[in-house]
């Protein structure tokens, strides 16, 4: 279920997508007008004026398509937190094949708009966490050394990889 800011950040992808084509296609064959007929020294600052509409229909459509990218990006980063409290953003960067400067920005972009409910970014760690999530025993996602499955440890504590039994630290 789409929490309540990502229904919002679905509804201005498409405002802006949608607003941002029609700008361009009505204010772009404005344009082609101009051109195709004899236009006089007074029609100039009607084209000044559909230029600048047409730049500003391709901005929405730009803003339009990286509100549909930062919205896939929040679901891949939830499917990769799962149910933990928290998770590092090299992490995250790696699981992504994103830069981790690219990752913090994308985070506190979602932050601000609040995708993530109760969350926080933790400088110290470099890591992500959901203060909602932090019970008595936190959780950390390590990658199995053996067969490099991700899995989730109890901090301070040892687990077996549910894939191939390697025994696991729940080290930062």
């Amino acid at each position: 279920m789409k929490t309540r800011a990502e229904r919002i950040n679905v509804v201005w992808q498409v405002l802006d997508t949608v607003l941002g084509v029609l700008m361009v296609f009505f204010f772009g064959m404005a344009i082609l007008g101009f051109f195709i007929s004899d236009t006089s020294s007074e029609d100039i600052p009607a084209f000044v004026v559909c230029v600048a509409l047409t730049a500003w229909g391709i901005y929405l459509i730009a803003r339009g398509a990286k509100r549909g990218k930062l919205g896939k990006a929040f679901r891949e980063y939830i499917q990769l937190l799962g149910n933990a409290p928290r998770i590092s953003l090299d992490a995250l960067a790696e699981e992504t094949g994103a830069s981790p400067d690219a990752v913090r920005r994308n985070l506190q972009w979602m932050l601000r708009k609040g995708f993530f409910e109760n969350a926080k970014l933790d400088d110290t760690s470099n890591s992500l966490i959901l203060r909602s999530r932090v019970p008595g025993g936190e959780m950390l996602r390590v990658r199995c050394s053996s067969c490099g499955a991700p899995c989730m440890v109890p901090l301070g504590r040892h687990a077996t990889c549910e894939y191939c039994g390697t025994m696991l630290k729940g080290e930062e």
